[in-house]
């Protein structure tokens, strides 16, 4: 009985651990909003921790610059 007590709990620490940390790729950004509003964004790649998910989401966006140079053409409006 204390052994599968033990390891119930042992599998929720796990479970918390797990769900309150993120990954941030390099060339990307995360923005960590805390019930909605935006707290932070971090642009240094590697490792990070957050609360766990009811209480902070991540949301990830591509930090890369993009330029699209087109040639000038006419439109027809």
């Amino acid at each position: 009985m204390k052994r599968l007590l033990f390891l119930m709990m042992a599998g929720l620490i796990g479970l918390l651990a797990w769900s309150a940390t993120f990954t941030v790729e390099e060339g990307h950004l995360a923005i960590v909003s805390r019930f909605g509003a935006p707290k932070q964004v971090i642009a240094k790649p590697g490792l990070h921790m957050k609360w766990p998910a009811p209480i902070e989401e991540i949301q990830r966006l591509d930090g890369r610059v993009s330029v699209l140079n087109t040639e000038r053409a006419e439109f027809l409006t």
